[in-house]
């Protein structure tokens, strides 16, 4: 659980200091597995960086709407997307959305919060 937690900080870290993540608002939308340790997370961070999320919850996959592609698809807006690695990874290729993860962030944000 600390790895996936520092994970998800380091991710959110990173989103805050580029792009429109710099705005007062971060909208992340997160599939389901991720959300217990975003909601844990995100009072601290907010506090640290005086911005806000926006967590937009959905599976990673699947034809509902509230699917995170079907979501992106449509047009929806999100700062950052957390979901499971398959589903990423079919995401990156549908589309033009820049991925991309740091292991060595997330270690140090494991280590800074931690």
């Amino acid at each position: 659980m600390r790895k996936t937690t520092g994970t998800l900080l380091a991710t959110l870290l990173l989103a805050a200091t580029g792009g429109s993540a710099l705005s007062a608002e971060v909208t992340v939308m997160i599939s389901g597995g991720f959300k217990a340790a975003l909601e844990k997370l995100a009072p601290a961070w907010e506090k640290q960086t005086g911005n806000h999320l926006v967590v937009i919850p959905g599976p990673s996959m699947g034809k509902t709407p509230q699917a995170i592609p079907n979501r992106l698809a449509r047009g929806e807006h999100a700062d950052v997307v957390i979901m499971v690695g398959d589903a990423l990874t079919s995401l990156e290729k549908a589309g033009p959305y820049a991925t991309g993860f740091a292991p060595g962030a997330g270690r140090l944000a494991e280590s800074a919060w931690w």
